[in-house]
């Protein structure tokens, strides 16, 4: 079976992908061997983001991005529109660390933008000087300039 079809022990899920990628950015582990990994993840990914937290999702968008490798733009446009579907979900640390990965690597997908403007308007209150200066931070990068997002 695929791994979305396994279950048990030997289960694959969004959350394990996450915790190692994470790792693997934080240890800022990029040689060839942290590569093939992240091929591997990068492959098997998109068919688990259905099950991943909003947490999960943000972490993959963090790590990737940390990491700098723009070999990854199918894994990162599929975590883009899973975060959209979820983006309720999302806590303030997960929409500016969203925007940040995306806005670090260069990559635009206007569904997550706004659905991350909209959320970002909506829970305002909740965030941190630093998570708004790094959302905003995102949107100015991704060259929103003269678009309305908050």
């Amino acid at each position: 079976p695929g791994a979305a079809e396994c279950v048990g022990p030997e289960a694959v899920h969004a959350r394990h992908l996450a915790s190692i990628t994470t790792a693997l950015a934080r240890l800022q582990w990029k040689d060839s061997t942290a590569g093939r990994m992240l091929r591997i993840i990068a492959s098997i990914l998109p068919p688990l983001l259905a099950t991943a937290r909003a947490r999960d999702l943000s972490n993959l968008a963090w790590a990737f991005a940390t990491l700098g490798i723009r070999d990854f733009d199918s894994a990162m446009l599929a975590i883009a529109r899973e975060a959209v579907v979820q983006i309720s979900d999302f806590t303030e640390q997960n929409l500016s660390n969203t925007c940040w990965a995306f806005a670090k690597i260069g990559l635009r997908h206007d569904p997550l933008i706004k659905a991350i403007a909209d959320e970002t308007r909506r829970k305002l209150p909740q965030f941190s000087a630093q998570g708004l200066v790094n959302t905003l931070w995102g949107f100015a990068t991704l060259v929103i300039k003269g678009q309305q997002c908050l």
